[in-house]
């Protein structure tokens, strides 16, 4: 098994080579295998790279997504909570040019307490304002019913009531048509019901 250097090592040997000192006699001051310093090396003027990653054996390292990333992400379930993994992964790459894998994107969501559950059927119309001056409107009719008035007395609203007689039609009716039909005035009670049996076919 090869030895483990820390990353202050291999930042002193990326350093040097990047500053174009002798960065194999930097390996040798820290104990650095010349073979694994010239693979280092290589890798940065190859990559154009000379930032020694962090040591990802334990604490914070460099993530992918990033807190914008997943305040984008919640923007979008807030829109549309049937995303899928690989429709969030999509998104990502087209709004931010990021390449992630879908457990990745799994793992973040998980962070922020995201989990999945069946759904909810909701409208998004109940609370627009046309329909919150509905609602309101619908609640002043209610409140009509009550007045105010002296204590003991009642509160009172004077209706004008229909004034005209009523008037209601007989009609008799066979598989022809209407045979008969004729309209009064007044109540129309038993006996006019019955007056009016006469006429039936």
């Amino acid at each position: 098994m090869g030895k483990t250097y820390t990353h202050q090592e291999r930042a002193r040997v990326l350093e040097a080579a990047a500053e174009g000192r002798n960065w194999r006699l930097v390996a040798l001051h820290n104990e650095v295998e010349l073979e694994t310093a010239r693979h280092w090396v290589q890798r940065a003027r190859k990559t154009g790279d000379f930032t020694a990653p962090l040591d990802r054996r334990g604490g914070s390292y460099n993530r992918k997504i990033e807190e914008h990333h997943l305040e984008y992400l919640e923007e979008c379930l807030s829109e549309n909570c049937h995303l899928t993994l690989r429709e969030m992964q999509d998104r990502l790459l087209e709004e931010f040019g990021i390449r992630v894998g879908m457990q990745t994107v799994r793992a973040n969501l998980d962070g922020r307490c995201f989990t999945l559950k069946k759904t909810h059927r909701d409208n998004n119309y109940r609370n627009t304002p046309e329909n919150k001056l509905k609602r309101q409107e619908f609640v002043i009719k209610l409140l009509q019913s009550y007045g105010w008035s002296k204590a003991g007395t009642r509160a009172v609203d004077f209706n004008t009531s229909s004034k005209g007689r009523n008037i209601h039609v007989i009609a008799a009716i066979s598989r022809e048509g209407v045979e008969y039909h004729e309209g009064r005035f007044g109540s129309f009670d038993n006996a006019a019901a019955n007056d009016g049996s006469e006429y039936k076919v």
